[in-house]
């Protein structure tokens, strides 16, 4: 049955990204709605890009998954990060991601959570420098006259 499963989601997900380019396309030569075209597009993008974060984490722990359920995983997590009164989903995305893994492509509750964790350690090493050279942008730049 988890097998049926895991072919219906990789269909399903095969079927909802190749759905979802062909309307933002489509969306792209009405111009009413370019603007929402776009920005469907920039999300489907960084769904995409979520994914191959997770992909690649796997990979790199040794414990390979298929790509559409990186994709469900990714779906998860980008959902986890709604729930208001937790900064970024923080803890609730590593949980969802170790057991929606787990149940899915069969990886042990531990394997997912360390990739989960390698995801964020990599987001830390991007996140923290960018963030301080930003600030230091902010606090040097010279208010122009007239403000």
């Amino acid at each position: 049955v988890l097998l049926l499963l895991v072919d219906a989601l990789s269909m399903g997900i095969a079927l909802a990204w190749t759905v979802g380019f062909l309307v933002v396309l489509l969306a792209m030569l009405i111009p009413n709605l370019r603007l929402h075209a776009r920005v469907s597009a920039l999300r489907l993008l960084e769904m995409l890009f979520w994914a191959l974060r997770i992909h690649l984490a796997f990979l790199l722990l040794g414990e390979p998954i298929d790509f559409s359920v990186s994709t469900a995983v990714a779906i998860a997590g980008m959902s986890t990060q709604l729930v208001p009164f937790l900064g970024n989903g923080l803890g609730l995305r590593e949980w969802v991601t170790g057991l929606l893994a787990g149940l899915l492509a069969g990886t042990s509750l531990g394997q997912a959570l360390a990739a989960e964790l390698l995801i964020r350690a990599a987001e830390l090493l991007v996140v923290l420098p960018a963030g301080v050279m930003g600030s230091l942008w902010i606090r040097n730049r010279r208010p122009v006259s007239g403000d």
